[in-house]
């Protein structure tokens, strides 16, 4: 049976650099990387290659996280604005992974990107939420939209907006120095003055924990989190619910007269961060994480005990040369009708604000 194997085996290598011990860029990571420097886009180079938006963002998020800095950017300027460049550190990044992969031998690099042809599709990105997604499904199903959805988090959202890859971003961002969500957020973005952000509605946020942990209040489950006498189950950097979650931490912490560094380094579970809510239940009902922060409807679905922690606001941002689309106008209008009201009636903590549909910014 194997009298041809040697005729039809092929062995292949592939160079990884690790930094600090941890997977840096493998050769997906830097054919994106290449597409990205030849597109001047995420969202096409993620398509060249196949990879979905959101792994994209990943992958990007994830070597700026190790290095500690950026090596995608925005280019500024140009009638359409300008796109995505790789950063100087990006690029020195990527020529040193060719260097490195051509001592191995010839051949053994080569940009896997393919051209591609433009869709007609509109491209949401940022937070997941239940009730968005039926906004979006309604859209596709009653007016025909073509409609790409990739949940990045929140920042990721509105980073893609000033990219210029998608058309809305859902984002729950909270600015403790102002006590406002979201709109603080769209100068870190060069989009204060680029940006448009329409009110949406408020969901619950609640610290999860099964039945028999018994918490009988917020400070207690508080107080037990900096103790270390319980593991957490954190959510990722970028995403409006870390963001909430490290100021309330914090903000205990800074009461019981500690400094941030000491309640950090007691806290169990701080790295162990997951994507989504559904994912923050699942860690707790499984048993490998005792608390987290999660929406109130996940938490009474997996049949969670949990405690209030805060309203917050699930807002939308698009661009001000946007307002005017069919889409984004399409948006606005469902957003404004009853049959929202409707869908949220369907999950426990979910409620309209009086500004819902609103512009809220500018």
């Amino acid at each position: 049976m194997l009298d041809d194997f040697w005729e039809r085996v092929t062995v292949k290598t592939e160079v990884v650099l690790e930094y600090d011990g941890k997977k840096l860029l493998d050769l997906e990571t830097a054919n994106l990387l290449e597409a990205i420097d030849s597109y001047g886009s995420i969202l096409t180079a993620a398509k060249s290659l196949g990879l979905p938006y959101s792994k994209a963002w990943e992958k990007i998020s994830k070597v700026e996280k190790i290095l500690g800095e950026k090596i995608v950017e925005r280019k500024r300027g140009g009638s359409g604005g300008g796109g995505t460049t790789l950063t100087k550190d990006g690029k020195r990044l990527l020529e040193y992974y060719k260097q490195i992969v051509a001592s191995h031998g010839p051949g053994n690099y080569q940009i896997a990107a393919k051209p591609i042809e433009a869709e007609n599709s509109y491209l949401v990105t940022g937070s997941h939420d239940i009730v968005l997604e039926l906004l979006l499904g309604e859209l596709r199903r009653r007016q025909g939209f073509k409609v790409d959805v990739h949940w990045i988090g929140s920042s990721g959202g509105l980073a893609s907006l000033m990219l210029g890859d998608s058309v809305l971003a859902s984002t729950h961002l909270y600015d403790p120095k102002t006590g406002k969500y979201n709109i603080p957020f769209l100068q870190n973005y060069w989009l204060d003055a680029r940006g448009v952000v329409i009110r949406g509605y408020q969901r619950e946020l609640v610290i999860a924990f099964p039945r028999r942990a018994g918490f009988g209040s917020l400070e207690e489950i508080l107080a037990s989190i900096l103790q270390g006498r319980v593991k957490i189950v954190n959510r990722n950097l970028g995403s409006g619910t870390r963001v909430i979650f490290d100021y309330v931490l914090a903000k205990k912490c800074s009461d019981l007269g500690r400094e941030w560094s000491q309640c950090l380094g007691a806290i169990k579970g701080y790295s162990d961060e997951v994507n989504t809510h559904i994912a923050v239940a699942k860690r707790i009902v499984s048993g490998k994480a005792d608390v987290g922060v999660t929406l109130r409807c996940v938490s009474d679905f997996y049949r969670l005990e949990s405690i209030h922690l805060v309203w917050e606001f699930f807002d939308f941002v698009t661009l001000k040369n946007l307002v005017g689309s069919r889409f984004v106008r399409s948006f606005i209008s469902l957003v404004s009708s009853e049959k929202l009201g409707d869908m949220l009636g369907r999950f426990s903590g979910y409620r309209l604000h009086r500004d819902t549909g609103e512009i809220i910014y500018p």
